[in-house]
């Protein structure tokens, strides 16, 4: 459960959404994208709470790269919490002519683990959230490729004991009942209601909401 401190949010362009670089905690550096739904509703209905919530989201970013960039823009901030939500352009790069930056499964895993083990010891709490696809075919092979990778994070999430917050499986149960075009045009980047789906599910997991 998430109280007063600070919370860092990071990942690829979902988490992104057009922030202002540096990060440095004004409006704009969180961008208009979940981030910032949470920053509203914790300065709008938890008032009690002194929580500071930070975006280093980068667009187009992969497990490698946040490797690369973890101490600076994540352990450096020295959190107290972390959310993590990346995995789409591992898949990605497989299908877009980039494979060279294509991550394989196995490479994503251990990436993972590595992020996860540089900071559990310095956070109260780390929290992953599940790539999504919004694909209703499960034969797609982008989406059977990030339901795989989801996969992997909700078993990191129990090796690990780390809360999940499983946005895949909310997208999914959504999509039996609407249009992929409600979330998303692209069935990766959310518009302002898919943005607000996933504020919703960290707000509850973290016990904001």
């Amino acid at each position: 459960m998430i109280t007063n401190g600070r919370l860092v949010m990071t990942g690829d362009s979902i988490t992104d959404c057009g922030r202002r670089y540096p990060q440095d905690g004004t409006p704009d550096s969180r961008g208009w994208g979940y981030v910032s739904y949470v920053n509203a509703y914790v300065r709008a209905f938890r008032p009690e709470l002194s929580l500071e919530i930070l975006n280093t989201g980068i667009s187009g970013n992969t497990t490698a790269d946040l490797c690369a960039r973890w101490q600076t823009d994540v352990l450096d901030l020295k959190p107290d919490y972390v959310t993590l939500m990346i995995g789409v352009n591992d898949v990605w790069r497989k299908y877009d002519g980039n494979p060279q930056a294509h991550v394989p499964a196995d490479r994503y895993r251990e990436n993972l683990r590595h992020l996860i083990e540089q900071t559990i010891p310095h956070v109260r709490e780390m929290y992953l959230l599940t790539p999504y696809f919004l694909e209703v075919d499960p034969e797609d092979p982008m989406r059977k490729d990030v339901d795989a990778y989801a996969q992997i994070v909700q078993a990191l999430s129990e090796q690990y004991r780390l809360p999940l917050v499983d946005i895949r499986k909310e997208f999914l149960a959504r999509l039996e009942t609407s249009p992929y075009t409600e979330w998303s045009l692209d069935r990766v980047h959310p518009n302002h209601v898919g943005h607000m789906v996933i504020a919703r599910q960290v707000l509850e997991k973290t016990g904001l909401r």
